[in-house]
């Protein structure tokens, strides 16, 4: 048996929730702040292209930074969506990325911001979007 009680394994998995619930809302902060677009309408059943694409974001970044959250589980945090869709949208940032310059500059964009606040909190590993990206495309 380790040395660390179970009291300190459950602080440290609690503190690892806190940050985890406040980057998803930095992240849903950023991205709504950035668009302009209050973030009450992540939740609605909307099909406006603004509203797909602030979603979409929001999908692309928590999967980048939280890389070992489930689809299924980042589609219940918004608008209740499943996994085939936070798939499709994360997918589908990335093949914008490719082509549309707009898109490309907003990640950058928000991606700068998002990084420090995920680094102050203690999250690393973010290179690992690369290895999604390729299993996506494949």
């Amino acid at each position: 048996m380790d040395n660390e009680s179970i009291s300190d394994k459950l602080k440290r998995h609690h503190l690892k929730d806190l940050h985890e619930h406040s980057l998803i809302n930095f992240i849903k902060t950023t991205c709504s702040d950035y668009y302009k677009i209050d973030q009450i309408y992540l939740e609605l059943p909307t099909r406006k292209r603004e509203i797909i694409t602030l979603r979409h974001m929001v999908y692309f970044f928590i999967k980048r930074y939280l890389h070992e959250m489930s689809f299924a589980s980042i589609g219940q945090l918004i608008a209740k969506q499943n996994h085939a869709t936070v798939l499709y949208a994360v997918k589908n940032i990335v093949n914008l990325a490719e082509f549309d310059k707009t898109i490309k500059t907003d990640i950058s964009q928000m991606d700068g911001k998002i990084k420090v606040h995920a680094e102050s909190l203690g999250f690393r590993g973010f290179e690992r979007l690369t290895v999604l990206v390729f299993f996506i495309k494949t």
